[in-house]
């Protein structure tokens, strides 16, 4: 709702200005011009009273953006540019542990309340060209309320692939089984939406590999710009036995801030990455 509300005000505070500003500088071609049927003083009012509503919808965007943290926001320290999916933020990486290709998925919850989600990659389909064929993956994340933290699993990448540069596409469901609560983080990332915005219905993800047990409902992916995703090399393509993903939370609400060593730590664990 608070990213629709801003999205609303900053559209239209665009468009009144602009419009107050353009009627006005035709008032001053009219006045220029000694017609006076176009030089009312009621017609000043009208072009100054746009201009001043485009002005507080801009200050309501701007008190809205600016809202202090209440919850630090640890995720902001690895990257700005985290996927954000209805107050369930998260950033994807890959390395590679062991000989092995590692993706890790740092999150952290927006709300006091916690959240239940579920998050995919896949490669993006070509339309020309050959494809990397690597599965699709599925994290479902139980993260408590302003949690922060991570999970890591292992994946195969076949031989020719290993070192390609991929575009990855990423979707997310979330719920919130208590209600969201209050939100204690303000930080909007990239936001991405189930059912509008990138909804690519023929394409949810079947016979993905699925780590956890939580099913939140059919997942759709993003349409657009995907992420630019080098592959790691010298890894294992084929492993008869998948070790279970490994999940950590750093941080809940009403614990003690994490120090700042712990902090550099954390951003250490997400595998050795190459950040998307």
């Amino acid at each position: 709702m608070r990213e629709s509300i801003k999205a609303i005000c900053i559209t239209f505070a665009v468009i009144s200005i602009l419009v107050g500003l353009i009627f006005a500088l035709v008032l001053i071609d009219m006045v220029s011009a000694r017609n006076a049927k176009f030089s009312m003083p009621i017609m000043w009012v009208i072009s100054a009273g746009i201009m001043a509503f485009g002005v507080v919808l801009l200050v309501i965007y701007l008190k809205l953006s600016n809202q202090k943290d209440l919850a630090f926001d640890y995720l902001g320290t690895i990257t700005q540019s985290y996927f954000n999916r209805d107050g369930f933020t998260y950033y994807p990486a890959v390395g590679s542990e062991n000989g092995r290709a590692v993706m890790a998925v740092a999150f952290q919850n927006q709300y006091d309340k916690r959240v239940l989600a579920k998050v995919a990659f896949r490669p993006k389909p070509k339309l020309l060209g050959r494809e990397v064929r690597l599965s699709p993956m599925v994290f479902y994340i139980e993260c408590p309320p302003a949690g922060y933290g991570h999970v890591k699993t292992e994946f195969t990448i076949p031989d020719k692939a290993q070192g390609k540069v991929i575009a990855l596409e990423t979707g997310a469901n979330v719920k919130y089984p208590e209600g969201k609560g209050n939100r204690v983080r303000f930080g909007d990332g990239v936001l991405i939406r189930a059912n509008s915005g990138f909804v690519d219905p023929g394409t949810t993800f079947r016979g993905a590999v699925a780590v956890g047990s939580f099913a939140t409902g059919n997942l759709r992916l993003m349409k657009g710009p995907a992420l630019p995703l080098t592959l790691p090399e010298h890894v294992e393509s084929f492993f008869d036995q998948e070790n279970e993903p490994q999940f950590t939370v750093h941080w809940q609400w009403g614990d003690p801030p994490l120090i700042p060593a712990q902090t550099d730590s954390d951003t250490q664990n997400l595998s050795n990455v190459d950040r998307v």
